[in-house]
């Protein structure tokens, strides 16, 4: 249901400010839905989410208004999506846990050899999101979010990107990639 009326909405849309708001607001929903999603399937399938990304992008480049952005407005949009709809925004570390851990996963890969394998590491950030732990007087909290596997990517410097926040003056206490 999101990404026929996130479709609908940029094919609507007639200025830059409505169209990135849109987006942005979209970027975080996929990965909401994702992780909310995820705990009603019992097959441990990482791919809707991917799938979800690869369909809301193409809808994004096929809207009026992106094709009438400068390439570098496009670029810093498609940008800001594939950070937002990788869990960027959802982290919070909010629950007071006496540990905070970071969990990365990956997004499927060799699809085009398997289109039915999904990725373990995602399902796993997406089965853990949110989750909060608690042993005797100790208590740990999880937050995850999802690398893709093109090297483009890691080229442009998203672990960096998403990543350096985090390391930065111990704001987590693990990290597990």
């Amino acid at each position: 249901p999101r990404i026929a009326l996130f479709s609908d909405q940029l094919s609507r849309t007639r200025n830059l400010t409505a169209f990135t708001q849109l987006v942005l607001r979209h970027g975080i929903g996929i990965w909401r839905d994702a992780v909310a999603g995820f705990d009603q399937q019992y097959d441990n399938d990482d791919r809707a989410l991917y799938w979800a990304r690869l369909k809301m992008t193409r809808a994004i480049k096929q809207a009026p208004v992106f094709g009438s952005l400068l390439p570098t407005q496009q670029e810093k949009l498609l940008w800001q999506f594939e950070l937002l709809s990788r869990g960027q925004q959802d982290i919070k570390f909010n629950r007071k846990a006496k540990k905070r851990v970071l969990i990365t996963g990956f997004d499927p890969f060799f699809l085009d050899r398997n289109i039915t394998q999904a990725n373990p590491s995602g399902a796993v950030a997406l089965a853990l999101d949110g989750l909060l732990l608690s042993f005797d007087s100790s208590s740990a909290e999880i937050e995850s979010l999802m690398f893709p596997v093109r090297f483009h990517d890691f080229d442009l410097g998203m672990v960096e990107t998403l990543l350096a926040p985090y390391l930065k003056n111990n704001k987590i206490d693990m990290l597990v990639t």
